[in-house]
């Protein structure tokens, strides 16, 4: 279909095309393989593709139709099979006359009934119909379907609009991938939104004029992460190594074309950043996504607060990376070398790390 179209990778695949091979140097991990498809979508291929889901989330997974007051074929089928069995018991000890009084009772019933269940259906179409198309101001999304015995996994692109903001779709496929990683890696339960009043008590420029509802979505771990990837991807295109050292991970950041300028104005130019003047710096693979970072940095109220995001939550954040990556050894290595995470445990709870150290 030219609205629609599907192809099958895996996470081994999407990291060897990331970094252009894998395991990226120095780690040695080797990632537990999740397999997915990539479903590209064009005009009424997003309509196409929620109503697909909502009908094989109907036969696979009750407990989401519940969530969202959907029919579930299956529970459909399950609560009216008692009845359809006690009616069935009924007609064999029938007597031939009642069976035939029984059957002409039903032939005149069957166009009521036909017309009752084709109003049903339709009724039920246009519930699935006017609900919201899935990632409908997105370029693309991750989408988790959950079988009662397996997981599917498929990132939804959307080349068209992609196309037409000049965006790289490649960079939009590596993104959804680390939400397939995020999901597949870390509990459900790890808070991954800071709450309204701890976002207002440290972020927010009025001047920045950012819809709160934005920034809360940009500060959330998952979006955090799925961006800083890209810097990661950038920094190992031009020197084939990752940094396994907290001391390596800042200078990954300030030697970025697009940070440097918003990271030295946030220190005020201080002697001791001296250190992280470089003659060269690498150029970022996506500058569209790298810079919500930098935006980040400067949405805070002062600017201690911003290099305080920069050392104690994305230094713990580039280690949830690594673990996603396949080394938890070298993460659990590089989160112990950060000095204080403090800003990170007081928005987002206790890392996975420090469980572990404990």
């Amino acid at each position: 279909m030219f609205f629609f179209s599907k192809r099958k990778s895996s996470s081994l695949d999407q990291l060897k095309k990331d970094f252009g091979e894998y395991p990226p140097a120095p780690l040695k991990g080797v990632i537990n393989n999740n397999y997915f498809s990539i479903v590209s979508v064009f005009g009424f291929g997003n309509l196409y593709y929620t109503v697909s889901r909502i009908i094989r989330l109907s036969i696979n997974n009750q407990d989401y139709l519940e969530r969202n007051g959907l029919p579930s074929l299956r529970n459909i089928y399950s609560q009216t099979k008692v009845d359809r069995d006690k009616v069935i018991s009924l007609y064999r000890e029938m007597r031939p006359h009642q069976k035939i009084i029984f059957l002409s009772g039903i032939l005149l019933l069957a166009p009521f009934i036909l017309v009752f269940f084709i109003f049903f259906m339709l009724y039920q179409l246009v519930k699935i119909l006017r609900r919201p198309v899935i990632g409908g101001d997105s370029f693309g999304f991750f989408s988790p379907i959950l079988h009662n015995k397996e997981k599917v996994y498929e990132l939804v692109i959307k080349p068209w609009e992609i196309w037409r903001r000049s965006l790289s779709k490649e960079a939009i496929i590596s993104h959804e991938h680390i939400h397939l990683l995020q999901f597949a890696t870390f509990d459900r339960d790890r808070i991954n939104y800071a709450s309204n009043e701890k976002y207002r008590s440290h972020f927010v420029q009025k001047e920045l004029n950012m819809n709160l509802d934005r920034a809360l979505y940009l500060f959330s771990l998952d979006e955090i992460e799925a961006r800083l990837h890209e810097v990661i991807l950038s920094y190992y295109d031009s020197y084939h190594y990752l940094p396994n050292k907290h001391d390596e991970f800042i200078e990954l950041l300030f030697k970025n074309n697009d940070l440097n300028p918003v990271l030295f104005y946030l220190v005020e130019f201080d002697e001791e950043y001296n250190k992280f003047l470089f003659e060269e710096n690498y150029k970022s693979r996506d500058e569209n996504i790298v810079k919500d970072i930098a935006v980040m940095f400067l949405s805070f109220k002062n600017k201690e607060m911003g290099i305080r995001f920069v050392f104690e939550v994305l230094s713990v954040l580039y280690a949830n990376l690594l673990y996603m990556y396949g080394d938890f050894k070298i993460a659990s290595d590089y989160f112990k070398s950060i000095g204080s995470h403090d800003l990170y445990n007081e928005l987002y709870g206790v890392s996975v790390f420090e469980n572990e150290i404990i």
